[in-house]
């Protein structure tokens, strides 16, 4: 709903709105008058934000005292993220010289009224969560004015049960607490519920194994590192006493070859030396 309130005053330009706080939906008309000295030179208004969900219309009216009066009109769907913005007006006039005037400009700050909006419900602990460990479950939530009331639901077989209130719930973390929570966030102008979040509860035995198993892996890891060298070094010194005994052998035979040479060489002279040259 949109009640004008248009009046003309000395201010160019001025800004009039529908009113200083409008409901989500509703519709908002912002309304900028500024004086038209000379009729066949009006001046230029610009509004600012403006997007493609907004309307614009400009007409033209008199004054008591006779003068021109130029009426721009903003008019738009209030929503959620024009709560907080400034709106503005601005207006040049053309100079009979030519270009136009330095710019001047008025705002208003917007006020909407909406229900809580992005409800999301959180768990502090990252999964999983063991027992006798403490987890806060806490509720978010947009509105104005602000959530006066968070409710926290378990999902059981498919019914919520009400189980606190407040931005968090804190449990002491127990086997029995396993299963989806939501919130619901309330304020005078609505109430919504956030998505269910799944909480998982374990033993610490669970938790025992699984600090354990990483030293088990490694352990074991280190324990075959441990065997491979063993193996390496038993086939090195096996290789190497291979390579000393074909060396040994080398050896002898060597010095057999060399003996049974020098042998062979020795007859040959004394053989020489028995019958002389002819």
């Amino acid at each position: 709903m949109a009640s004008d309130r248009t009046t003309t005053t000395n201010l160019p330009p001025s800004l009039l709105s529908s009113g200083g706080q409008v409901s989500e939906g509703a519709q908002v008309r912002l309304q900028c008058l500024v004086p038209v000295p000379c009729h066949n030179m009006p001046p230029s208004i610009t509004w600012s934000p403006e997007d493609n969900s907004s309307q614009k219309s400009t007409q033209m009216q008199s004054s008591d005292d006779g003068q021109m009066i130029m009426m721009t009109t903003l008019t738009f769907s209030a929503a959620a993220h024009h709560n907080n913005q400034s709106f503005s007006c601005s207006v040049t006039y053309p100079l009979p010289a030519g270009g136009s005037s330095r710019s001047s400009a008025t705002s208003q700050r917007l006020s909407v009224l909406y229900g809580p909006k992005d409800t999301v419900a959180t768990v502090s602990n990252s999964a999983p969560v063991f027992e006798g460990q403490s987890v806060t479950l806490t509720c978010f939530s947009e509105a104005n004015p602000p959530v006066s009331l968070y409710t926290w639901y378990r999902g059981d077989c498919g019914k919520l049960t009400k189980i606190g209130k407040g931005e968090k719930l804190v449990l002491q973390a127990s086997q029995t607490d396993s299963g989806l929570y939501l919130c619901e966030a309330q304020s005078p102008m609505a109430s919504q519920r956030s998505r269910p979040v799944s909480l998982e509860v374990k033993t610490t035995t669970g938790r025992i194994e699984g600090v354990v198993l990483p030293y088990t892996i490694c352990g074991v890891l280190l324990l075959l590192y441990i065997m491979t060298v063993v193996v390496d070094v038993y086939k090195y010194r096996g290789i190497s006493r291979r390579l000393k005994m074909i060396e040994v052998k080398g050896e002898e035979h060597t010095d057999t070859n060399m003996r049974s040479r020098s042998d062979s060489d020795y007859d040959q002279l004394q053989a020489r030396s028995c019958y002389p040259l002819l």
